[in-house]
């Protein structure tokens, strides 16, 4: 619904009515967040999208929608049974990930094409899609994605798979990877379950909580599982948290499966894993070769110049880590608050933009593990090289945002968003570190202040839409790289920092004031 549709409340207290979004944004930008345990709400969504979403729904979730209502101009939708909570039944959650399924295919054969997603509230929501409206032949790599189907790799409790809605010829390729990849081996399965609408594997171990071996071969059986999708043409689409800490994978997949192609070596994919405290690990697959060696000893030897030039505390050491390439970095860049946090920002964001002038991009962003403080890993395959500048708007605390490396308009223009479209408005700016920050009134990177969290994600919806449309900036990615959580003994344990956005765009569109 129009949110001019929605019966003002006065400003003030813990709740307030969300700005009206012009029709320019509604028209091509909206944004929907799952919150635990049953809630699904819409933030600029048309009449006509949110009956999209409840035809995809009516279509997937056979408990079906209890009830809807306008909350302060989003719009909330609340499911039968508890599909988001967790501790919820097997069946509850996968009925949520078939409706998640659903929702973005609907959407897709719209127009609509999810952009990213990210973690923007510290506790009880969970991933916030942003979608972006797109007409035929426009923004589209491919048109056929308007008629592809799509599945789901969910990494379930800490040790478990469930290959959702996957096409039936590819389950048992898929099944074979992960055979493969997890020394531990399978425990049971592959079982259906669901009623034949989904596939488990209970694996030995814990790879969702593990650490060592077990930690890397988690991350490697993750990179050779998106590799074999991508050899059969389906590609990873969305990573988001649909239930709790560990993420759902939504592919792709073509009407008619390509054939795979035998060429693609393990070279043209990697992972980056931030660890600990301090650690950054580069690895493929178990598949290895002399050729992979040189791209691999090419990757550590830029790793290794960023982390020496743009980390102020250096290098303690290199090693090899159960077949991982490890950098140990002086001091705790993932454990971080104050100027480091700021310079741990700069390192990933100038990381990201010199692999991708030696020909590697971001695929997607995956939360893998069960603990709170471990973060995003980073997956890579190879491109054409571009010579881009990358920045980062980085969320901190519960109202900081912090522009890192952005171009004097950027920062000018996202003064002006900000202005524009956050209601509680701003309560202070300065440099710091180096970076502009705004400190905004309220708690928009919290659920505990009222709809502050509602009035967070108008803003960086509005963000989304005024970088690429208006500047020219592609979103690289949405990644977790904090390890800081506040632990209570009587209540819920969250993150002190939510997710952070990386954005890029050609070097030679823009200024000098950025590092290159």
């Amino acid at each position: 619904p129009s949110t001019a549709a929605s019966t003002p409340t006065r400003m003030g207290g813990r709740y307030s009515h969300l700005p009206a979004a012009p029709a320019c944004l509604q028209s091509r930008y909206f944004c929907l967040t799952f919150r635990a345990p049953d809630r699904i709400s819409l933030i600029a969504s048309s009449q006509d999208t949110l009956e999209l979403i409840r035809s995809a729904i009516a279509e997937a979730y056979k408990p079906g929608i209890r009830f809807e209502y306008d909350d302060h101009g989003s719009w909330s939708i609340i499911l039968a049974g508890c599909p988001f909570k967790i501790g919820s039944s097997r069946s509850e959650a996968i009925a949520g990930k078939l409706a998640g399924i659903a929702i973005l295919r609907r959407l897709l054969s719209r127009g609509w094409r999810a952009v990213v997603s990210s973690d923007l509230c510290r506790s009880n929501d969970l991933g916030t899609w942003f979608f972006s409206r797109t007409e035929p032949g426009v923004d589209f790599a491919d048109e056929s994605d308007r008629t592809s189907s799509i599945c789901c790799l969910a990494l379930s409790s800490s040790d478990r798979l469930q290959l959702i809605g996957f096409p039936a010829s590819l389950t048992p390729r898929v099944v074979d990877r992960i055979r493969q990849e997890w020394s531990c081996g399978v425990q049971r399965g592959p079982e259906a379950v669901c009623n034949g609408q989904a596939v488990e594997l209970k694996l030995h171990g814990n790879p969702w909580l593990a650490s060592e071996q077990e930690a890397v071969d988690a991350r490697q059986m993750l990179l050779a599982i998106v590799r074999e999708m991508h050899r059969w043409g389906c590609r990873l689409y969305l990573s988001s948290s649909l239930k709790d800490t560990t993420d759902s994978l939504f592919f792709l997949c073509p009407r008619r499966l390509k054939p795979p192609v035998e060429q693609l070596l393990a070279t043209e994919m990697f992972v980056l894993s931030l660890n600990r405290r301090d650690r950054l690990r580069l690895m493929g697959t178990s598949e290895q070769s002399e050729v992979e060696d040189k791209d691999c000893n090419q990757l550590m030897d830029v790793i290794r110049e960023c982390v020496l030039n743009y980390w102020p505390k250096g290098l303690r050491q290199e090693r090899d880590w159960y077949g991982a390439r490890e950098l140990h970095l002086t001091g705790s860049p993932w454990w971080t608050e104050g100027s480091d946090s700021v310079h741990s920002r700069l390192l990933i964001t100038l990381l990201l933009q010199r692999l991708r002038q030696i020909g590697w991009r971001v695929v997607e962003t995956v939360d893998v593990c069960r603990r709170l403080s471990d973060k995003s890993i980073l997956l890579f395959e190879r491109s054409p090289p571009r010579s881009t500048l990358h920045c980062c708007i980085s969320l901190n605390g519960t109202s900081l945002l912090r522009f890192i490396n952005a171009p004097e308009d950027v920062v000018s223009a996202m003064r002006h968003v900000v202005s524009d479209n956050y209601a509680r408005g701003i309560k202070s700016e300065k440099i710091y570190a180096g970076y502009h920050q705004i400190h905004l009134r309220g708690q928009p990177w919290s659920a505990f202040s009222g709809n502050d969290h509602m009035h967070g994600r108008h803003l960086m919806l509005a963000v989304l839409s005024a970088m690429r449309q208006d500047l020219g900036w592609s979103l690289v990615c949405s990644a977790d790289v904090s390890a800081k959580y506040h632990h209570s003994d009587s209540g819920q344990d969250y993150p002190l920092d939510v997710h952070s956005w990386w954005f890029s765009a050609p070097a030679a569109s823009l200024g000098n004031n950025c590092v290159d």
